[in-house]
């Protein structure tokens, strides 16, 4: 099962408890409540019946909110006391990464409060006036994130507000249109309540299937390193202190050849495989199913992270080295790597980045083949080097077309104009930012293809590195 699933449905088993709590609590007042009221009514000709319909709704309504209360303030967080102040920012990282967690995040805050939005007009029939709707709607999703906010339990997230609004409009709306026909009257008249009430569930249904077909529909896929939110750089000092590269008005565009759940597990298996863990030891490894690959591990040896869109991996090995960074020339680091069966292609450059990294680097050219970038880390170990960290893309292609892309001048001009992703930028916030390379990479899309990237190296206010993604294609 998919991880991010699993801790869904662990949540929501969470929530459930909670809502139980409520319901039994529910029922017994709801019970004693219509035995006491046919006590006092009882042989009065003229009483009306218990409302048992607003009692069942306004007790499904107080369920809701115990398990939402779970959801959001009851839990410790991690994250207590931020804030998100950029709206639709979630909606773009689910259009940029185009997975199933990023997406799910965005689709539940909606899905969370549409019963709050469905049941209130039918607990209280002043609610079924819609600015005394929304504005429980409006209330209640901001209590909740001004809570997370200043009692430390999660984050204010204007997203997240927008989202649970949004959700409780589309309920309303549903909720609203049957009871426009159930309420009586002509029937043209019904029909154009429930049309008006009916617009934004219809509006949003529509807008979300829109998104879907052009994203199925379009040719490539999205680039996760594409902004979020743009950063601000108003006030900023810009200095250029490296060469541009010169770039032509097109360059072709590969396909990476992907890997399947079953050959990244296999994949990672082999790995430990290399370094001498047992079969009894294989078949116990611990292995988690993400959106866009699997994890695997022994805890004791090594990590693997593989792929699915090209089959690159991403690899820990725990407690060998001391902690130091080591130096190693370009053939050390071949051999290093092939004792862990990794094998560099021949003609790759190699590069020495600081701190123990070393990088190799392979252009993609002609129709294709295995290239891309290798990044390790390297510490010193009993006398020796050990092998702490990789980062393999190397990987296999193919070409499939020629796009053009823009100037390294215009995307350099995006830069200044902070035409990508703000987070880091606004976390560091300079006032002078330094431009000390630029290169035209490869970033593999959501739908495996390896688009052209302009890559910045960015030292910021003469201390903090950073680097800064402009996607070049036209």
């Amino acid at each position: 099962m998919n991880e991010f699933l699993r801790f869904i449905l662990s949540e929501l088993k969470g929530a459930l408890g909670f809502a139980i709590i409520a319901a039994a609590a529910c029922a017994f007042v709801i019970f004693l409540a219509a035995g006491i009221y046919g006590y006092i009514k009882k042989g009065d000709p003229n009483a009306k019946k218990f409302p048992l319909g607003r009692a069942i709704a306004t007790a499904m309504l107080l369920c809701w909110a115990a398990a939402v209360a779970y959801l959001t303030v009851m839990r410790p967080s991690t994250y207590g006391g931020r804030a998100n102040l950029h709206l639709f920012r979630a909606w773009r990282e689910a259009w940029n990464n185009f997975s199933f967690k990023n997406w799910s995040n965005v689709l539940l805050n909606v899905a969370m409060f549409f019963p709050l939005g469905a049941l209130l007009p039918l607990a209280a029939k002043f609610f079924r006036r819609w600015y005394a709707a929304v504005g429980v709607f409006f209330a209640s999703t901001f209590a909740i994130e001004f809570t997370q906010l200043f009692a430390h339990r999660g984050t204010f997230d204007i997203d997240d507000l927008f989202a649970n609004f949004l959700g409780a409009l589309i309920g309303y709306g549903v909720v609203t249109a049957v009871l426009s026909f159930a309420d009586g009257g002509e029937r043209e008249h019904r029909a154009r309540r429930a049309a008006a009430a009916l617009s934004v569930p219809a509006l949003s249904v529509l807008a979300t299937a829109a998104a879907f077909a052009f994203y199925f529909i379009k040719p490539y896929g999205n680039l996760a390193c594409a902004p979020s939110y743009y950063a601000d750089t108003r006030g900023v000092e810009w200095e250029l202190s490296c060469r541009l590269p010169e770039t032509e008005g097109s360059v072709p565009l590969y396909r990476a050849k992907g890997a399947g759940q079953d050959e990244c597990i296999e994949a990672a298996k082999s790995f430990f495989e290399r370094l001498g863990v047992g079969a009894e030891e294989l078949d116990a490894l611990d292995i988690g199913v993400y959106d866009d690959g699997v994890f695997v591990s022994d805890h004791k040896t090594a990590s693997v992270y593989v792929y699915y869109a090209d089959g690159s991996r991403r690899i820990e090995i725990y407690g060998v080295g001391s902690g130091n960074a080591a130096s190693v020339t370009e053939d050390e680091a071949r051999t290093l790597l092939l004792s862990y069966g990794i094998e560099v292609p021949e003609g790759a450059s190699f590069e020495n980045v600081g701190s123990g990294a070393y990088m190799f680097r392979l252009e993609r050219r002609g129709d294709g083949g295995v290239a891309g970038w290798l990044r390790i880390r390297c510490e010193e170990a009993g006398g020796g080097v050990s092998l702490k960290s990789v980062a393999d893309h190397m990987c296999e292609c193919e070409l499939c077309a020629e796009e053009e892309i823009i100037s390294a001048e215009e995307a350099l001009s995006r830069l200044e104009r902070g035409r990508f992703d703000g987070m880091m930028f606004e976390y560091l916030s300079p006032e002078k930012v330094e431009v000390t390379s630029c290169a035209l990479e490869y970033e593999t899309d959501s739908k495996g293809f390896f688009q052209p990237v302009y890559t910045f190296s960015l030292m910021c206010d003469g201390e903090n590195e950073m680097t800064a993604n402009i996607p070049a294609m036209k």
